[in-house]
């Protein structure tokens, strides 16, 4: 186990019944976590509990928003916001927010700031 100067109090909001109904924070920092697809798959059970959807049937969304982390107000109730994300081998257009070839001699590329996430219903 690493050292740590926060204790844990620092990491925990406090939540009452006026705020959101949403388990998560605001935005989500993706690439710090250990286990992103854990997160993910977190996101995805909730919703599937939430709306009583079979959990086999159920599927991640992600869009790519043009908001920047100080943009999102708060938590998501069905997804989440999630920033963090870096491409290889691309880029992120953010005018015409579409993938486009890279530029010469970059190799990576970051995301926009506001990345949505939400689990959707399969139809098939």
């Amino acid at each position: 186990m690493h050292p740590t100067y926060h204790t844990k109090c620092a990491y925990v909001e406090p939540k009452s019944e006026s705020t959101s109904v949403s388990p998560w924070p605001k935005v989500v920092w993706l690439s710090g976590l250990f286990n992103p697809q854990s997160f993910l798959t977190a996101v995805m059970q909730t919703t599937a509990r939430r709306n009583d959807w079979p959990l086999d049937k159920t599927v991640v969304l992600t869009e790519v928003t043009k908001k920047s982390v100080d943009q999102i107000e708060g938590p998501s109730r069905d997804g989440a916001f999630i920033h963090g994300l870096t491409l290889e081998g691309c880029r992120w257009d953010e005018k015409a927010g579409v993938l486009e070839e890279s530029r010469p001699k970059e190799m990576f590329c970051t995301m926009p700031a506001g990345a949505y996430t939400r689990p959707l219903l399969s139809s098939t």
